[in-house]
């Protein structure tokens, strides 16, 4: 049967203003207030989608699975980790050290201001992501490009050649230029740039994976 649709975000596609919006703010201090936040927002979208009444959220003392619920007057659970993909928070803890050291060695000022890039390891999607110690090479890089590779006033998506010692850890390096808004939750400072690592994106194809993911991860009660 021919795929319909393939969800995927290239974040070094993209041009122009970026405006950052906030998403839903959970608790992190408490795992079962957590868990029962995310499953209520996730539920109040199906709830109101499919016509379906789903009442009695709970955190389940006995997990798997993490929150319990009825539906529709049948009781169900749900296990929130496994409706990301392959160790995401691992992946997004490694990429979230890893560019504060990369930012931390960088020279910021008016040439760094709205600079954007997009870097793609070559293990992004593995199951384990493992960079290693690539931050003093990349913020090298990064900080020789700024002084000397582009005209501050070019918008244009570039392709930055990669040193010899990451070509076995990186894949490629896009950069351009934004209207970053002053502010920005995402940057300690005006002059501050973004780092986007495309490990963190994910490529699903819509009619297959989300129908599957739901499915498997809605566990009736009374199931084995």
């Amino acid at each position: 049967m021919k795929k319909r649709a393939v969800v995927s975000v290239d974040l070094a596609t993209m041009a122009g203003d970026m405006i950052f919006v906030r998403g839903p703010q959970f608790p992190r201090h408490n795992k079962g207030m957590l868990e029962r936040s995310i499953a209520k927002a996730l539920l109040d979208k199906i709830a109101a989608r499919e016509k379906v009444t789903i009442e009695q959220l709970e955190s389940n003392p006995s997990d798997p699975p993490d929150v319990t619920f009825l539906l529709n007057g049948n009781s169900y659970g749900m296990e929130l980790a496994e409706l990301l993909p392959t160790n995401r928070l691992e992946k997004d803890t490694i990429i979230r050290t890893l560019r504060q050291k990369i930012l931390s060695r960088l020279s910021l000022g008016d040439h760094s201001r709205g600079a954007v890039f997009t870097i793609f390891l070559s293990g992004d999607h593995r199951p384990k992501l493992r960079p290693g110690p690539i931050e003093d090479s990349l913020s090298d890089l990064i900080n020789n490009y700024l002084y000397h590779g582009r005209d501050p006033e070019d918008s244009q998506v570039a392709t930055i050649d990669i040193l010899i010692d990451l070509r076995d850890v990186v894949r490629t390096i896009h950069f351009f230029r934004a209207a970053l808004p002053s502010g920005d939750p995402r940057l300690e400072n005006d002059f501050q740039l973004l780092i986007n690592f495309e490990a963190q994106n994910s490529l699903l194809v819509a009619d297959d994976d989300i129908p599957a993911m739901v499915d498997f991860r809605f566990i009736p009660e009374n199931s084995s």
